[in-house]
């Protein structure tokens, strides 16, 4: 396993699993028009399975990608570092969304 496998890893467990799994959550205390994400806002209204097929698809195929070119990618380590660490903050907030904070 390389840099970029570790990498993509980092970025399907914040963005996808972690995002996805604190949107529901929210999604279901304070309904979806509380989501901001206009797209995703109208996938809750929907259905919340199909909200979660969705969300982690798309960021599965994103991972995916980098797993496959994130040792090619120029200034690849910051970049992937960098969006772990939004993903992360975005989780963040919607943990503090739903606590109260």
């Amino acid at each position: 396993m390389n840099r970029s496998h570790v990498e993509a890893i980092g970025i399907f467990g914040t963005h996808g699993v972690l995002d996805c799994l604190s949107t529901l959550w929210l999604a279901g205390e304070f309904g979806a028009a509380a989501e901001g994400n206009p797209f995703v806002r109208t996938l809750l209204s929907t259905s919340t399975a199909l909200t979660a097929v969705v969300m982690l698809s798309a960021v599965a195929v994103v991972a995916i990608t980098w797993a496959k070119i994130g040792e090619d990618v120029r200034f690849g380590r910051p970049f992937a570092a960098v969006t772990i660490a939004i993903g992360a903050i975005v989780v963040a907030g919607n943990v503090a969304v739903g606590a109260g904070w």
